[in-house]
């Protein structure tokens, strides 16, 4: 019984808290990493505490509060000014040796434009392969 009491409360707790999470993480700008961070340190330290209790149902409920934190603060670290992205390279036109077609039953290889960069690639791609 006690434990059905707990996850009564928790869940209507777990909804506060996610709208809150989405609250914070709609801001833009100063506004949006201030209330990321704040809100981010809240949740890991509320948390943290509920890891303490032996129940199954706050425990999860502290998992799932620290897993927001993270986010929070992943969301409150965030750079303002971006323009470097470290997912995209500046020269995105070669195409990536990894994606070329396999080599054909005959040895052939199929190369898009000859340029001597995309050959030494792909022969190294197909070598180490094997």
């Amino acid at each position: 019984m006690q434990m059905y009491l707990e996850t009564l409360i928790i869940l209507p707790l777990l909804v506060l808290c996610y709208q809150l999470y989405s609250y914070s993480t709609r801001g833009e700008g100063r506004e949006r990493q201030a209330r990321c961070q704040s809100l981010g340190i809240a949740f890991m330290s509320f948390g943290i505490v509920a890891l303490v209790f032996k129940s199954a149902p706050v425990a999860f409920f502290g998992l799932v509060l620290m897993m927001f934190g993270f986010r929070l603060l992943a969301k409150g670290l965030d750079r303002l000014d971006k323009k470097i992205f470290i997912d995209r390279c500046e020269d995105d036109t070669l195409p990536n040796p990894l994606t070329v077609s396999r080599p054909r039953p005959g040895g052939e290889v199929a190369v898009p434009e000859n340029r001597p960069e995309d050959v030494v690639q792909l022969a190294a791609c197909i070598t180490t392969e094997r």
